[in-house]
C-alpha cells in the first residue's frame, strides 16, 4: 500500500508499474533500491515512485501475409533437382521466421493490469488486474474484451486444464478456483500467508502453490480439497514460478537474485540457484525439454540456468522487464520490458546457443503478457498510467488507453 502523496508524474515507475504489489516498512524506515531514498507509511512501494508512461499515437500495423524460405534450404533443394539426387531436406531452425511485428491493438476497459496467460483449451486470454480478471476470445478477437471473473484485484490467473482457472487476489489473501466457460467459482481458500501474488500448479500432486510477497512464504494447496496444507518461508521476496509438473516448484527470489527451488513431496527448499549479474528477477520461464531456466533482469539481461544452476547464457533485453514466456512448438522465448518498451525473441533451438533473434519496438509499459501457442502470435497488456490523487492509494490509467498489443510472426 503505497502511502506517499509526494509522487510525481516525471518519478521513475517500476515496470510492474500496476504497482500492486508492495514491500513492507515502518513509517522511519527508507524504501530500499534505485539509490532513492523514499519515507512512507505502511508498506514500501515496488518503485518509490510514480511515472505517467507515455504512449505514443495508437496506429494500426496492416500484416501482409508473407512465406519465408531459408536460403540455406533454397540452395540445397536446387542443387539436389540439378544433381539428380534422391534428397531429403529439413528446415531444422525457426529463425528464418522470428520477424515480429504489432499486428493489432485490442482496446478494453481502463484498470490497471498484471500478468497474462493463454488458455490453450477455451482459446482464451486471461489478464489478472484491478477490478478482476479479464478474457479475450483469441478466435473472435475483435470485441473487447470482457470481465470474466469481478475481485478487487487479481494478479495472476493460470489455467490448469478441465476447464478450470486459479487466480490470486493480493491483499484479499485468497486463491480462487475457478470454473470456465461460463464463469462459476467452485472455491476460495485462504492462504494463511499475506499479499498473495503468484500461483504455479503441479499437476503429478495436484497442487497450487501461492507466493506471498508480504509474508515472503508459500503456501501449498490442496485444489481438489480446496484446502490449504502447508506454508513454507522463503529466503527472500517471491516474484513469479514456474512448475515442472513433476514435483518440483521454481520460483525467482527478488531481493537475493536467486531463484528457490521447492521439493513438494519434501514440503521443503532443497536449494538456492544464484543468478550472478542479475539485479531484481522478477519473470521466469522453464523450458522443459532442455531443463532450463530463464530469468527477467531488471537491469536488462536474461540469466539462463540449468534447473542444476549451471549458467548457460546471459541474454541483453530491455530495461524493466517483468515476464517470460516460451512457444515450445516453434522453440521460443519471449521477454516483454516495460520501460525500454520492447519484446525480446530469444532462440531456444540451440540449448548450448541461446541467441536474442529480435528485438521488437511495442510499447512504453508493456512488461507482461502471453503467447498463443497454435499461432504464435502474442499479446501484451499496456496502457498509460498516472499517479495516484489522494485519498486514492493506486495509480490509474489515463482514460481510453488500456489496450492489448497483438504481435504476430
Amino acid at each position: 500500500m503505497i502511502t506517499n502523496a509526494s509522487a510525481t508524474p516525471d518519478s521513475p515507475l517500476h515496470p510492474r508499474d500496476s504497482v500492486f504489489m508492495t514491500h513492507p516498512c515502518s513509517t522511519t524506515d527508507a524504501c530500499p533500491g534505485y539509490g532513492r531514498e523514499w519515507r512512507c507509511g505502511n508498506h514500501c512501494g515496488r518503485r518509490q515512485a510514480f511515472r505517467e508512461l507515455v504512449i505514443g499515437p495508437s496506429r494500426l500495423v496492416l500484416r501482409l501475409s508473407s512465406v519465408v524460405v531459408s536460403a540455406r534450404v533454397s540452395v540445397a533443394i536446387v542443387l539436389a533437382a540439378l544433381l539428380g539426387m534422391n534428397a531429403t531436406v529439413t528446415a531444422a531452425a525457426p529463425e528464418t521466421a522470428t520477424h515480429y511485428h504489432v499486428t493489432g491493438r485490442i482496446r478494453g476497459p481502463d484498470a490497471l493490469w498484471d500478468y497474462a496467460s493463454v488458455d490453450g483449451e477455451s482459446r482464451r486470454l486471461f489478464i489478472g488486474g484491478q477490478g478482476g480478471v479479464l478474457a479475450l476470445d483469441l478466435d473472435n478477437p475483435t470485441p473487447m474484451p470482457t470481465r470474466f471473473f469481478d475481485a478487487p484485484v487479481v494478479h495472476q490467473v493460470l489455467p490448469i486444464g478441465k476447464g478450470h482457472l486459479l487466480a490470486t487476489t493480493g491483499e484479499s489473501d485468497i486463491l480462487v478456483i475457478l470454473q470456465d466457460g461460463e464463469p462459476t467459482t467452485i472455491a476460495r481458500v485462504p492462504v494463511g500467508g499475506h499479499d498473495t501474488d503468484t500461483v504455479a500448479f503441479d499437476s503429478k500432486m495436484g497442487l497450487a502453490v501461492t507466493f506471498n510477497r508480504g509474508s515472503r512464504d508459500a503456501t501449498l494447496i490442496d485444489v481438489a480439497g480446496a484446502r490449504a496444507i502447508a506454508r513454507l518461508p522463503l529466503p527472500g521476496a517471491p516474484e513469479f514460478p514456474v512448475s515442472d509438473g513433476h514435483g518440483t516448484v521454481y520460483v525467482n527470489i527478488t531481493d537475493k537474485a536467486q531463484v528457490a527451488v521447492l521439493d513438494l513431496a519434501r514440503k521443503r527448499i532443497i536449494r538456492t540457484i544464484n543468478l550472478d549479474g542479475c539485479k531484481e528477477p522478477t519473470g521466469l520461464a522453464l523450458d522443459a525439454p532442455t531443463k532450463l531456466l530463464i530469468s527477467t533482469c531488471q537491469n536488462g539481461v536474461a540469466k539462463v540456468v540449468t534447473t542444476d544452476g549451471e549458467e548457460r547464457a546471459s541474454v541483453t533485453i530491455g530495461q524493466a522487464p517483468d515476464a517470460a514466456f516460451i512457444d515450445a512448438q516453434r522453440r521460443l522465448a519471449f521477454i516483454p520490458s516495460g520501460e525500454s518498451g520492447t519484446l525480446s525473441v530469444i532462440s531456444l533451438v540451440d540449448p548450448n546457443k541461446i541467441t536474442l533473434l529480435q528485438t521488437v519496438k511495442t510499447q512504453h509499459g508493456a512488461r507482461t503478457g502471453a503467447v498463443d501457442p497454435q499461432t504464435g502470435t502474442v499479446y501484451l497488456p499496456t496502457g498509460r498510467v498516472k499517479a495516484p490523487v489522494p485519498p486514492a492509494k493506486w495509480p490509474s490509467v489515463v482514460p481510453g488507453t488500456f489496450e492489448i498489443l497483438v504481435i504476430s510472426p
